[in-house]
């Protein structure tokens, strides 16, 4: 039993434990956490999307052929080969060559006896001229990949503030345990001695009564830190990774560094502005907003009529012999050309106007979002700077309590060794010191607590 005992003993507190600090903590955390890396691929998809969209701004290459032969004879070969090039100005550019041959070719697919090579555009008169179909694609998925990074930033933020409450926890658990295993140190300390000096007939009975249950008092209360303590630890078992493979938190203890005391100089309405600014909900809102505003652009450009306009220029084999001349008979637009003009127009423009007063619903809904968000926000900024201020204030207090008490303690052990007090009065002194401490340290992680709020409010906790 004493064996079993030992081990367990040695296996909390005899573990060799590497420091961590608040900033080492989160900087590890924003490496390594699944949720970070999960949001991070959500932005490399958003890349590809991006890809895939000018994708269709692409240069193709296009080959046809068709042939027939039956009983002997070649009825016709029909061979088209063409590049095309569209632009992000609605145009497409094309070069071909196309060459056919056979007994009963359609007249309308004859071609000189060497082929015929051409150069020729596609242009959308109307529709299409300014914006398009594609070009809304390349837009929104540009806009798509601004949205994602903001996402992974916001979820950065989000997982980084509560990776820091459960350090703070962890943090305020640690110190609270240590607080009060001094105390019951200190506790049985002087049972010993009050032990020793009633065997020797100093002490009355009761005195050693006193000390014995304040003993008890505080083991119990050594129990419930180090449960809040061991939770806490167990907590932090879910912000540490290493190689996609979690890390034991009970390798490390909390290292009280300069973070652990920050200075906030500015003024609530400073914070209000860099919320505004920076708070992600709001940036992604807006950029939603842009969404809409394409989606808008897009239904009030299929309101136009849908004209487009087809010229190539033929040549006779490869060589192309049209002039630029009005006077020439072989002028661009005179001979030697193929031209075609395709126009559809809606009668009611019914689909349209549905769509366009969605998008308008839309847009309107999203005004009112906007409102209500940014207003929330600015509340949310005012009350977490309040909080700070009133926690900052009561932190203060509690070091000016903890500094007077500890004088009067002081005071009370001189009294004692004197003989002028009792262990009554002495034991009421240390548990008052004793709350005032404990009280401090819960305080100032709830001061702490609020402070990373407030940067996570404004988006600079990812930062």
């Amino acid at each position: 039993m004493l064996i079993f005992l030992f081990f367990i003993c040695f296996s909390v507190y005899g573990m060799a434990q590497e420091p961590l600090s608040m900033n080492q903590y989160l900087r590890w955390v924003a490496e390594e956490h699944p949720a970070i890396k999960e949001a991070k691929q959500r932005w490399l998809q958003s890349q590809n999307l991006l890809l895939m969209a000018k994708g269709n701004f692409d240069p193709s290459l296009n080959f046809a052929i068709d042939r027939k032969k039956f009983d002997g004879k070649n009825y016709y070969t029909i061979s088209e080969n063409q590049l095309t090039i569209p632009t992000r100005w609605g145009m497409k550019f094309k070069a071909g060559y196309d060459f056919t041959s056979g007994s009963f070719l359609n007249p309308l697919d004859v071609k000189p006896v060497n082929g015929q090579a051409l150069l020729g555009m596609d242009i959308p008169l109307l529709q299409g001229l300014l914006f398009d179909e594609y070009r809304l694609i390349l837009r929104e998925a540009e806009l798509n990949m601004t949205i994602q990074k903001i996402g992974l930033e916001q979820v950065e933020n989000d997982v980084l503030l509560d990776a820091a409450k459960a350090y703070l926890n962890w943090y305020v658990s640690y110190q609270q345990r240590d607080v009060q295993n001094q105390a019951l140190i200190l506790a049985k300390n002087r049972l010993k001695d009050m032990v020793t000096s009633f065997l020797e007939g100093d002490k009355p009975t009761i005195d050693t009564v006193e000390v014995y249950v304040n003993v008890l008092t505080r083991e119990s209360s050594l129990f419930e830190v180090t449960l809040d303590y061991t939770l806490a630890t167990q907590e932090m078992g879910n912000y540490l990774w290493q190689n996609d493979q979690p890390v034991n938190p009970e390798n490390y203890f909390p290292l009280a560094t300069s973070e652990l005391d920050p200075i906030l100089e500015n003024s609530s309405e400073v914070w209000i502005e860099n919320t505004l600014k920076g708070n992600f909900d709001l940036m992604i809102l807006r950029l939603t907003g842009n969404q809409y505003q394409l989606e808008r652009k897009w239904a009030l450009e299929q309101f136009k009529p849908n004209l487009n306009l087809q010229f190539n220029a033929l040549a006779t084999g490869r060589s192309f012999n049209q002039e630029f001349d009005v006077r020439s008979d072989n002028f661009l637009l005179e001979n030697n050309y193929k031209l075609g003009l395709r126009a559809r127009i809606p009668i009611l423009y019914r689909k349209e106007r549905g769509k366009l007063q969605l998008i308008d619903n839309k847009v309107e809904e999203w005004e009112y979002k906007t409102m209500d968000k940014t207003q929330y926000w600015i509340t949310k900024a005012k009350q977490y700077f309040s909080a700070f201020e009133v926690l900052d204030a009561q932190v203060r207090n509690l070091q000016n309590q903890t500094n007077q008490l500890n004088a009067l303690l002081d005071a009370e052990k001189i009294k004692f060794a004197a003989g002028e007090s009792s262990v009554f009065l002495l034991n009421t002194r240390e548990q008052k010191n004793l709350e005032i401490a404990m009280k401090f340290i819960k305080i100032k992680g709830d001061w702490l607590k609020s402070y990373y709020t407030l940067l996570w409010t404004s988006g600079q906790l990812s930062k």
